[in-house]
């Protein structure tokens, strides 16, 4: 997988034989410091999203998290918003955007 160069769009990603386009999707978002938390609140997804705003807090530069979630687990938003708090400690600005809508636990994420 590579990410296009040279005037063509950000973010836009070219398909290595055998990579997924979904994980192409992550890849792209990670390298512009995006997470993505579209979908329920969770255990499974907080893994996900702890995992990566834990990769991403190793550089004190700004992350987005993006929310369009209906929400979820109490225990999963708590786990969410702990790691933020840890990438802000480290120097990381964090900022929530929501696009279509942020509910329940997912609001909760976005005041953190």
């Amino acid at each position: 997988m590579t990410i296009r160069r040279d005037g063509e769009e950000p973010g836009m990603v070219t398909l290595d034989e055998g990579t997924r386009y979904e994980d192409a999707l992550k890849f792209a978002a990670l390298k512009r410091r995006e997470v993505y938390l579209d979908e329920r609140v969770d255990s499974t997804m907080a893994a996900r999203i702890i995992r990566e705003i834990s990769l991403l807090s190793d550089t004190p530069k700004p992350i987005t998290i993006r929310i369009s979630s209906n929400g979820g687990s109490v225990e999963s938003e708590f786990a969410i918003v702990d790691a933020i708090h840890a990438a802000q400690r480290k120097g990381c600005v964090v900022t929530g955007e929501v696009y279509g809508h942020g509910m329940s636990a997912a609001f909760e994420v976005l005041q953190a």
